[in-house]
């Protein structure tokens, strides 16, 4: 690759000493004039717009790329931290483009799809979108990260890390020219791995040296990939041992801790009753659950699958749903009470009740004794101001019995 770019250099020397040994006589005559250039090059991006239907950029991860890192610098500005690449170097930009045609009202004609599949599921996500299976190991996972729109779109992967539960992709990508609303574009970034299906897909975006320029002189600026809130709100913990007993609970990601109650230590250790009736036992106050929040490290985003309710239809559906879910009135009754005034201010509201998996990845409990039922209820909301159709969320109900742990919190998607 090095040998290659000094080749380029060298011909690209030599093409300007050879220039600027010839003549210049009708140089203004017979050049185009910038607007004319313009002009151009316009019409030639209007015209590709017309002819390409659709566009799946499968970018493939080089073996190595700790060389990536070296080519991005974190910028600092009003709290949050701000991936910035260079344009220098070398980026992961091996891509085959892949035209196909979507109508507007194909169940893939927006997505947003972040996951690690099985060799099955990755065939069968090409398969689906008319997208060439690139990769044939039947032994490998595939990190594989999908988005369609109603524009042209594409990306550029500049790393991969992988953090153990959760693994992060640094993604720049944009959508540019006219809206096509009878066909979708798209983009899909596909990774084999040995991770496991069950990692976390993180999105880390990234941007180009004038887009942070420009962010800094506005106020409210959207980050790329809709990521979601930084903080999960108000989730509190219920146990119910089958006897008295003496429980410790471990949060294992602490330094995410934003508030807690009791004041959160090493852990918390309490007397715990049956009927649920806590003492914390480095006070001997009695308390009927355990309070924390805490920033996000899974970002939370709408999906094609979820729920869309109007806002004034929110407490019905919470009813309906946190029992399946495997909630006690009692619970559920707390969780209403907390959430049921933010989601009625919405005209609607996109919900999607998290995974086990992402949120064990979020915050890990650590429990002594172990608990037989651990129930976990997170749900991410998104205020919209008119509906759109979603597939339907299908949702398990968990087992209750024996030594029981019950958890329930949320989290707004920004």
């Amino acid at each position: 690759m090095d040998e290659k770019k000094k080749n380029i250099q060298e011909i690209d020397t030599n093409t300007k000493k050879q220039d600027k040994t010839t003549t210049n006589e009708n140089t203004e005559k017979n050049q185009p004039s910038k607007k004319q250039n313009k002009a151009f090059f316009i019409s030639i991006g209007i015209i590709c717009g017309l002819l390409l239907c659709a566009i799946y950029m499968i970018i493939q991860l080089p073996d190595e790329v700790p060389t990536s890192l070296a080519n991005m610098r974190i910028e600092r500005f009003k709290g949050k931290d701000y991936y910035i690449f260079t344009q220098e170097g070398t980026y992961s930009k091996e891509h085959q483009n892949i035209r196909y045609t979507l109508n507007a009202d194909n169940q893939y004609a927006n997505e947003y799809i972040k996951k690690v599949m099985t060799y099955d599921e990755y065939v069968e996500f090409c398969v689906n979108r008319n997208l060439d299976i690139k990769y044939t190991d039947p032994n490998k996972n595939y990190i594989v990260l999908s988005y369609s729109c109603n524009t042209h779109c594409y990306a550029w992967l500049a790393n991969i890390e992988n953090l153990g539960k959760v693994v992060a992709l640094y993604v720049w990508d944009t959508t540019y020219g006219a809206p096509n609303y009878n066909v979708s574009n798209g983009y899909a970034i596909i990774v084999p791995t040995d991770i496991s299906t069950q990692t976390i897909v993180n999105v880390v975006p990234m941007y180009k040296e004038d887009e942070f320029k420009e962010i800094t002189k506005i106020i409210d600026f959207p980050d790329i990939f809709n990521q979601g809130d930084m903080m999960v709100k108000k989730p509190v913990i219920y146990l119910y041992p089958t006897e008295d007993t003496k429980i410790d609970v471990e949060l294992l990601n602490k330094d995410l801790l934003t508030c807690t109650y009791p004041k959160y230590q090493d852990k918390w250790s309490v007397l715990a009753k049956p009927n649920g009736d806590l003492t914390y036992l480095s006070t001997g106050r009695s308390l009927y659950s355990l309070y924390y929040e805490a920033n996000n490290i899974v970002d939370f985003n709408v999906t094609n699958e979820g729920f869309v309710v109007k806002g004034k239809d929110s407490a019905t559906f919470l009813e309906e749903k946190l029992d399946i879910l495997g909630l006690n009135e009692h619970e559920a009754e707390e969780f209403i009470i907390y959430w049921l005034p933010i989601l009625e201010a919405n005209k609607y509201n996109y919900i999607r009740f998290a995974t086990k998996e992402e949120i064990d990845a979020n915050m890990p409990l650590e429990v002594n004794p172990n608990p037989d039922s651990v129930i976990r209820v997170l749900m991410t909301y998104k205020a919209l101001k008119t509906p759109f159709i979603v597939k339907e969320q299908v949702l398990e109900r968990p087992n209750r019995e024996g030594f029981v742990l019950v958890e329930w919190g949320g989290t707004e998607i920004k």
